[in-house]
């Protein structure tokens, strides 16, 4: 019996020899907003990304996950926030060498602009929304 629970670990174990939950892919924000907007991991900030900025944070240097991402416009008003957790981000190469990703994102359609942020796999379509009068104040 024993060995039967051994040898089945060690099965999973090969058929995922490259499916690494972590964090090897960077926490990256695109601001399509007129704001700048403020990155806060785990409460500490990490960077201010310009209006229609771009910014691609590797993991190094940020804190341990699980991550509690928020966007935060100049005046400190909550933009969009993400949860990110270990098992959430993931990389797997299959036997012909395709790579799968796995990832967490979230977005938000303001009047001044379109605000995403993710790990692993960016986020597709639809057209961006209008958004609601005054949701860009600072």
């Amino acid at each position: 019996m024993r060995f039967r629970v051994v040898a089945s670990l060690v099965a999973i174990a090969l058929s995922c020899l490259d499916c690494t939950p972590g964090f090897h892919e960077p926490l990256q924000v695109n601001n399509g907003t007129r704001l700048a907007v403020t990155v806060l991991v785990n409460g500490r900030v990490i960077r201010t990304v310009e209006p229609r900025g771009v910014a691609e944070i590797p993991p190094e240097g940020l804190p341990p996950v699980p991550w509690n991402v928020e966007l935060r416009s100049p005046s400190g008003r909550l933009l969009l926030d993400l949860v990110v957790r270990p098992e959430m981000v993931t990389r797997a190469t299959g036997t012909g060498g395709q790579v799968s990703l796995t990832g967490a994102a979230a977005r938000v359609d303001l009047s001044c602009g379109r605000l995403d942020v993710w790990v692993g796999p960016p986020l597709l379509g639809p057209s961006p929304e209008p958004g609601h009068p005054g949701d860009c104040e600072a």
